[in-house]
C-alpha cells in the first residue's frame, strides 16, 4: 500500500516530521509512465490525488502537455503549454519524468505539501496523465518537479 502525505495547501507548504510506510517499488519501473484519462483537466481541487498511480507505459511521445502555472499553483489557471520534440525543454522533462520512483523508506520523512505537476501525453491509445516521480518518503523528486516548473511557470 503506498502512503501519500501531502496536503494541498496554497501558496504555503507546512513542515513536520512523520513516518512513511514501504512499498516494493521495482528500479525496472523506469520511463514515462501514467494513467489513461478521457479527457484533459488542469484543475486541482483541494481533495484531489495529486499523484498518479501509474498503469501504462509511455513509448516516446512527441509531445507533452504541461498545465501552466500562471502566477499560482499548477492548475489554477486552467491553460496549457505545448512542449514539442523540438523545444529544448523536451528532451530534459523526459528525462526527469521518466526515473523510477525510488524505493519507498521506512524511516522518517519530512512532511510538506507538493503542488500537484499535471503533465498530459497524447498517445495513438488516447490521452495519458503522466506520474510524476517520487522519492523515498513519496515527494516529487526535484530534478522532475524542476523539469515541469520549467515549462509550467508562464511570466
Amino acid at each position: 500500500m503506498r502512503l501519500h502525505l501531502g496536503l494541498i495547501v496554497a501558496g504555503a507548504a507546512a513542515f513536520a516530521i512523520t513516518a512513511c510506510t514501504s512499498t516494493s517499488q521495482s528500479e525496472s519501473d523506469s520511463g514515462l509512465r501514467g494513467a489513461p484519462v478521457k479527457r484533459m483537466d488542469c484543475t486541482v481541487g483541494v481533495h484531489d490525488e495529486v499523484y498518479v498511480e501509474a498503469t501504462v507505459e509511455v513509448p516516446e511521445p512527441t509531445q507533452l502537455i504541461v498545465c501552466s502555472q500562471e502566477g499560482g499553483p499548477v492548475g489554477s489557471a486552467g491553460a496549457t503549454v505545448r512542449v514539442e520534440s523540438s523545444d529544448p525543454r523536451f528532451g530534459p522533462l523526459i528525462s526527469a519524468l521518466s526515473e523510477p520512483d525510488e524505493p519507498r523508506t521506512e524511516g522518517l520523512c519530512e512532511l510538506w505539501a507538493d503542488g500537484p505537476a499535471v503533465v498530459f501525453a497524447p498517445t495513438i491509445a488516447g490521452l495519458v496523465r503522466l506520474a510524476v516521480p517520487v522519492d523515498s518518503c513519496g515527494h516529487y523528486q526535484t530534478q522532475a518537479s524542476q523539469a515541469v516548473s520549467d515549462v509550467a511557470w508562464v511570466r
